[in-house]
């Protein structure tokens, strides 16, 4: 976890702006790592018995660094619905 995000709360703005962006295609290392990240995210849910009860888990790489040690950041945005035309997000 970012020294920036760290003992804040996953939905509250990063302290600072992010401070570099890492040009991003569509290729082999950041799909890799968007891989990975579905991989965990799916993990823990899992884990938590939450994979049922969510609808969607978007897992998005973003290609800003909020800290000098990323180059990406991941996104992500649980959503409940039962209907799929209406729902929150949580």
């Amino acid at each position: 976890m970012s020294p920036l995000m760290r003992g804040r709360s996953s939905s509250a703005p990063p302290l600072q702006p992010p401070r570099t962006v890492t040009p991003t295609t569509l290729t082999k290392e950041p799909l890799e790592q968007l891989r990975k990240a579905d991989h965990i995210v799916t993990q823990i849910l899992t884990k938590y018995n939450l994979l049922r009860s969510l609808a969607q888990v978007p897992v998005v790489l973003f290609p800003v660094a909020f800290d000098g040690g990323a180059q990406r950041s991941i996104g992500i945005r649980a959503f409940i619905t039962r209907d799929f035309m209406t729902g929150e997000a949580c």
